[in-house]
């Protein structure tokens, strides 16, 4: 599956990451809250330990990316909550996160981090698309094992809300 060519394309981004998961929004915060409860002793949980009506509540913020190994990490969404797809416009389940991030190559160097860490982590920033506002976005991510003691899967959630500046700048 290829990104649409309809799909709306950011016109402007700026992106950091937060390794200490200073957490803002409660969405996030209670993913989180759900994740270290799954990992017992401090190992990884497993993705079969996470029920969807555990995350009932921010499901439509919630995102499950696949990662597969070939050699290096590649990541692919598995699932795409509707408040993102609503925000976004656009469903980019099934959708290799490299084609849609061609040019923001620190969003997938995130990804890899958080699998090379095997830890958490916390992105935020702002994005703009031309004719639509300005937003300011949180993400969590969180690092699940599917085989064994390989990381398999990301799962998280994303909050956008409009940005507190028209130029996108927090």
């Amino acid at each position: 599956m290829s990104y649409p060519e309809e799909a709306p394309k950011p016109r402007t981004w700026r992106f950091d990451t937060d390794l200490t998961l200073s957490f803002q929004s409660k969405e996030i915060t209670e993913f989180h809250s759900l994740w270290r409860s799954l990992s017992k002793n401090g190992e990884l949980p497993d993705r079969k330990q996470l029920d969807p009506l555990d995350l009932k509540s921010i499901l439509p913020h919630v995102f499950i990316i696949g990662v597969s190994y070939e050699p290096r990490p590649r990541f692919t969404y598995r699932l795409v909550g509707t408040q993102i797809v609503e925000t976004l416009g656009r469903d980019s389940t099934g959708i290799s996160l490299e084609e849609i991030h061609a040019t923001t190559p620190e969003v997938i160097q995130s990804l890899v981090s958080a699998v090379d860490s095997r830890r958490p982590l916390r992105t935020f920033g702002s994005v703009s698309w031309i004719d639509k506002e300005f937003l300011d976005f949180e993400t969590g991510v969180f690092p699940f094992l599917t085989d064994g003691d390989r990381i398999g899967q990301l799962a998280g959630a994303t909050v956008y809300h409009p940005s507190r500046r028209r130029d996108g700048n927090a």
